[in-house]
């Protein structure tokens, strides 16, 4: 017999001389390290027994332990222990050490096996030979095991239970893949446990049929170790379990079934999938924002402070202050170039959602195909073109400010799923069925007759309702005569150090026509026409390049509020009159306009245009209802 004998360098001397008088073969290794590599070296002609020496510290034995069992080796490692040192050989044990030998002042207790014994003849009178060790008494294995956080089960070759460890038998929770048939309580000492398995599988237990086809396969000894993992749901409770299956010594024939409970492993696991979901769409989301931002960066704004002091305007500024703080939707009204973005800003820097970016959205400027995937978001595949995932504006506002400007050209589709964002606080991308949970705060400006809009059927009243909770009108600037000279000192200062010019005084004649004009287009009006005056004077006296004419004041209340689309609809329906109404083929009104009959259908629907035949017939149903 080869034996490996491991042990500190105080004790070689002991070990050589029984080694003189013994017929075994047997090596001296010094601490773990030592004790590995001569098993490794020895891979052709491997030692038949392993034993550590009293004085080798716990870590070592355990250190070869594991490292035989990890290797499937058939060495046995037995491990020496001082009488009462308990807590060796639960270590050794728990590690798979083959058993221990107690240790008397100097002397050893335990009995040979007939296959174990590495000596022939009796030992000499003085001392008594060294045997390998007992295993643990039933008492100490089953308390061994009980200490473990796993479910055991011994079957024989024939697949009957030989042992099932006592926390099995007693758990609540089955310890089988079939548990949720409840077939596992019928499994018990001297049960058959391929029976069971079989009857759970034919019963449609998909489980039990992979754990069934396992155990047979480490049984007839195609593969060493089989493992599977299964969901058990009881009235108790629910979660996940690891079942291992692991191939006996040859003298044995069986297997040893192990489960162990994964449901904490599971749970981190899933918190870790959602965190990292979560970090994914952070990720995402502040990479949109940096694109939103270099964009953001490029444009033009008003002066960071608002410029003016009428009586308009510290009205406006009060009910920005009131508003800032809460995280009411507010709806801001103004004709074209007045300020209202600007008040927007002011709303959302004065508000606790400061930190984040104010994103904006210019509904006027997307073709309709393209706003609720701009508004919402896609997935990939949503629809022609869309070649990879969107987030759209609003997930891109969580947790800040949305700025939905032009809100007025929104189609009546849209309308119906802003409404439930503003509701609700939740959408879905195009394409997706997943609801996303959202924290925007949303502000919408418009420069059209809202109320109107409701009237004519092209804005919807529920929405303008949830809307109007805090509007805010703009006044003109025709209305902000007192506002105009700081404006023009302002434009005039921007301007001139843009173009790199400095001017004195603004000439008389230019003061007297800014003061006259009634400012249509208003503060962008205004900017526009000084920035071409800076340009075309030389200096010192800044005179302007256009020829502002006093407009009056009856033209401006009749003039004031027609709009692109007003003066659209007063076209399409002039030309409907004259062709009696008549839209496609020859001498129609599509004709006259040079435009396709679809698309005037279209623009009909959208600007409330009806026929007369419609009308009279709607009037006759409604008052018949």
């Amino acid at each position: 017999m080869k034996i490996l004998y491991v042990e500190d360098g105080d004790s070689l001397s002991h070990c050589e001389t029984r080694t003189e008088r013994s017929e075994c073969e047997l090596e001296v290794a010094t601490g773990a390290r030592d004790a590995i590599a001569r098993i490794e070296g020895c891979r052709q002609d491997p030692f038949d027994l392993a034993v550590t020496g009293v004085s080798v510290p716990n870590d070592e034995c355990v250190e070869v332990i594991r490292y035989v069992r990890e290797h499937d080796l058939t060495l046995r490692v037995i491990v020496n222990t001082r009488d009462g040192d308990d807590a060796r050989v639960l270590a050794a044990c728990s590690a798979g050490a083959d058993g221990y030998i107690i240790e008397h002042s100097g002397l050893v207790d335990g009995n040979f096996n007939s296959d174990w014994s590495p000596v022939n003849g009796a030992p000499a009178e003085e001392e008594r030979a060294p045997v390998p060790a007992q295993w643990p008494n039933e008492q100490l294995l089953e308390a061994m095991i009980r200490s473990l956080p796993i479910r055991i089960v011994v079957l024989d070759r024939n697949g009957q239970i030989s042992y099932e460890s006592k926390k099995a038998a007693q758990t609540d929770c089955s310890y089988g893949p079939h548990s949720g048939s409840r077939l596992a309580d019928s499994i018990s000492g001297g049960t058959n446990y391929l029976t069971t398995c079989k009857k759970a599988a034919a019963a449609g237990d998909e489980f039990a049929a992979r754990a069934l086809e396992g155990i047979q396969s480490v049984l007839c000894g195609s593969i060493p170790r089989f493992g599977l993992e299964y969901m058990y749901d009881q009235s108790v409770q629910q979660g996940w379990c690891v079942m291992q299956v692991d191939r006996m010594p040859p003298d044995h024939g069986g297997v040893v079934i192990s489960h162990t409970d994964i449901s904490k492993l599971k749970e981190a696991e899933t918190s870790l999938r959602s965190a990292m979901a979560e970090l994914e769409q952070l990720k995402n989301q502040l990479q949109q924002e940096n694109v939103y931002l270099q964009q953001e960066i490029k444009l033009e704004h008003f002066p960071g402070n608002i410029i003016g002091d009428s009586a308009g305007l510290r009205d406006v500024l009060r009910k920005v202050e009131q508003v800032s703080p809460t995280d009411a939707t507010v709806l801001i009204l103004g004709e074209t170039g007045t300020g209202k973005e600007l008040i927007a800003r002011a709303i959302h820097s004065a508000s606790r959602r400061k930190d984040r970016p104010l994103v904006k959205v210019d509904c006027a400027t997307l073709p309709p195909a393209l706003i609720e995937s701009e508004l919402f978001g896609h997935e990939k595949g949503a629809f022609t073109g869309a070649q990879a995932r969107k987030i759209g504006r609003f997930e891109l506002a969580n947790g800040a400010t949305l700025l939905l400007d032009e809100i007025g050209e929104l189609p009546l589709d849209l309308q119906a799923k802003l409404l439930r964002v503003l509701q609700e606080g939740e959408f879905e991308r195009l394409g997706s069925s997943t609801t996303i949970k959202l924290n925007v705060r949303v502000i919408v400006a418009t420069n059209r007759d809202l109320k109107q809009d409701v009237y004519d059927g092209r804005f919807r009243a529920d929405l303008w309702y949830r809307l109007n909770i805090f509007p805010i009108t703009m006044p003109p600037l025709r209305s902000r005569r007192d506002d105009l000279r700081l404006l023009v000192k302002h434009f005039v200062a921007k301007f001139s150090q843009k173009a790199g010019k400095r001017f004195a005084a603004i000439s008389p004649a230019a003061v007297k026509a800014i003061e006259e004009y009634h400012w249509p287009g208003n503060i962008r009006e205004l900017a526009s026409v000084i920035e071409r005056a800076v340009i075309v004077s030389p200096g010192p006296v800044l005179t302007l390049a256009d020829n502002l004419t006093a407009i009056p004041e009856h033209h401006i209340t009749s003039e004031r509020r027609r709009t692109l689309e007003e003066i659209e609809r007063e076209s399409i329906l002039s030309r409907l009159e004259e062709t009696g109404w008549k839209i496609d083929g020859a001498g129609g009104a599509a004709e006259s306009l040079g435009i396709n009959p679809s698309t005037l259908r279209s623009r009909m629907i959208k600007l409330g245009i009806r026929s007369p035949q419609r009308r009279s017939a709607r009037n006759r149903l409604q008052s018949t209802s």
